[in-house]
């Protein structure tokens, strides 16, 4: 097709021609395609070479080819990445030990995603995924909700392999340390799935449940392993079970009031190394017989006043007592609240119960010692902040997933979920960084730190020329986490300062001016303005 002398006039580079490719073709139509070479042909003239298009006539004009946009961000937000990354080697090392490569990857990065985009749902991870830098630490992941569904199932169905990553973290116990053996309740009103059934709670918030058991190292300070029981399923049957399936050889069971010991005798006979620690209600017979409330010592070395009393049983067993005087002021005050609110106030239930106000009593089948007890029971409360994490840290109060299958494999994501959580939270605390501040609203500061691509090889350090868009508080807050390394020249000192405050607040007010004197006082400063009339006969008179 002849192209117009108009289009051909307009100026473009030397050794080049103008190609139509027609209508069907838009703004594109007239190619400028660049002259590569002459083919010489026997008996003929020599024919020109055309090579590869180098730009179009666009409106008169010749508008060159730019190169075609990339399908990947220049840069990625790096802090909840790097922070997650940090705590999480080990974890990663027991998944690789017992699931194939490309599933490990998929488990760490879906579990590192939930551990800090709250209420993450499957059909986003892969957004997630291209947005941040923990692409470039488990790079080619494949996140398509077809691929997250079946990933789920294989988890589920294969409890070799999950029962094989929990046998390696229960390994790592110590002798010295106590596991305890606790649950909770999650929403789950599917149909299809077999574990969806009224709890005792659920029936009141009108609602179906599943019930998670964890094993929670004390000394640790994290969860070992869990395991997904039906929400109707009493304690004695899911805890029998569970300490059959994971092989829990020793631990201090510590469950609630009405849990009863016997439910699990034949638990603790078969093993040795198996203990409970059960508290008992205050009206209990045992409690009056061994006056278990005439305590006898004052533990030292805690928070609140703690008086304490030990009693062996007959059968082997021993009782525990305590009493919280700083617990028992508020049960004293909020009796009295009652009758501030309507209440008739009963003068001999009050003087018959004063005395058990703050007491709680314990029973359990070790010797042990008072501080202990209580120390076992108090560290109850961390497994409370843990669940606490795992509904409101990471909003895992409801399962997104249906049949049985998919429940287990996804409840196995979100134990690695919490474990990553309940690390990052116990690192943030020990630089003081949640002192001021929530967990959530630091993982907000940090989310808003981007890195380039193009440094990924490199360590990150403040004011190395790898960071875009980041103001000093994310980028403060990283260094203290040890997650960027402070530049000497450009220190982030005066930044960390300014959020990782352990010193008392400063005085209110503007500061002085001048410093103090030091020595004699001298008095005030002479005013400024015209000098006295009649000066003193020692002051030489001022000529006007």
């Amino acid at each position: 097709m002849d192209v117009p002398e108009v289009i051909r006039k307009v100026p473009r580079p030397k050794n080049t021609v103008v190609i139509d490719y027609g209508e069907g073709h838009g703004n594109l139509r007239y190619a400028v395609r660049e002259r590569t070479g002459v083919r010489y042909v026997r008996h003929s003239n020599p024919q020109p070479i055309n090579g590869r298009v180098i730009g179009h006539i666009i409106d008169g004009t010749f508008v060159p080819v730019v190169p075609v946009m990339k399908e990947e961000a220049d840069f990625l937000s790096f802090g909840p990445s790097a922070f997650v990354k940090s705590v999480s080697d080990d974890l990663y090392s027991d998944l690789l030990k017992v699931f194939p490569a490309a599933e490990a990857q998929q488990i760490m990065v879906i579990a590192s995603i939930k551990a800090f985009v709250p209420a993450v749902r499957y059909s986003r991870l892969n957004t997630e995924y291209e947005a941040n830098w923990i692409s470039l630490y488990y790079p080619d992941t494949a996140l398509s909700p077809n691929t997250i569904g079946h990933l789920l199932k294989l988890i589920g169905m294969n409890a070799e392999n999950r029962q094989a990553f929990f046998n390696l973290r229960l390994a790592r116990v110590l002798e010295s340390h106590h596991l305890i053996i606790d649950g909770m309740l999650k929403t789950d009103s599917s149909t299809v799935n077999d574990f969806s059934a009224f709890s005792r709670k659920a029936r009141v918030k009108g609602c179906e449940d599943i019930s998670l058991l964890y094993a929670y190292d004390l000394e640790k300070g994290e969860p070992i392993c869990s395991e997904v029981f039906a929400g109707n399923c009493i304690d004695a049957v899911s805890y029998h079970s569970f300490i059959e399936e994971n092989h829990i050889e020793r631990g201090v069971i510590v469950t609630d009031k009405g849990f009863p010991p016997s439910a699990i005798e034949d638990e603790l006979k078969a093993h040795s190394g198996l203990h409970f620690l059960t508290p008992i209600k205050r009206s209990d017979k045992r409690v009056l017989k061994h006056q278990m409330l005439n305590f006898d010592e004052v533990l030292p070395g805690f928070s609140s006043t703690l008086y304490a009393k030990k009693a062996k049983l007959s059968n082997g067993h021993f009782l525990y007592s305590f009493r919280d005087v700083d617990r028992a002021a508020l049960e004293e005050k909020s009796l009295s609240r009652g009758v501030l609110h309507g209440k008739a106030f009963n003068k001999e239930k009050y003087w018959e119960q004063r005395s058990e106000f703050g007491s709680i009593v314990f029973e359990s089948d070790q010797d042990l010692s008072l501080a202990n007890v209580y120390k076992i029971y108090d560290a109850r409360w961390a497994i409370e902040l843990l669940f606490k994490a795992f509904k409101n840290e990471e909003c895992l109060d409801e399962t997104n997933v249906q049949s049985d299958y998919s429940v287990v494999g996804s409840e196995f994501i979100n134990f690695i979920a919490t474990v990553l959580t309940h690390r990052m939270i116990r690192a943030a605390k020990d630089t003081g960084l949640l002192e001021h501040q929530t967990f959530g609203e630091l993982i907000r500061d940090i989310s808003r730190t981007f890195r380039l691509r193009k440094f990924k090889d490199r360590d990150p350090v403040f004011k190395d020329g790898g960071w875009t868009g980041c103001m000093p508080k994310p980028m403060a807050e990283l260094v203290a986490l040890g997650l960027c390394k402070d530049d000497k020249a450009n220190s982030l000192k005066t930044a960390i300062n300014r959020v990782v405050t352990t010193e008392q607040p400063k005085k209110r007010g503007r500061p002085p001016k001048w410093p103090k004197p030091v020595g004699e006082f001298v008095g005030p400063k002479r005013h400024v303005g015209r000098p006295r009339k009649h000066p003193k006969p020692d002051e030489p008179a001022k000529s006007t």
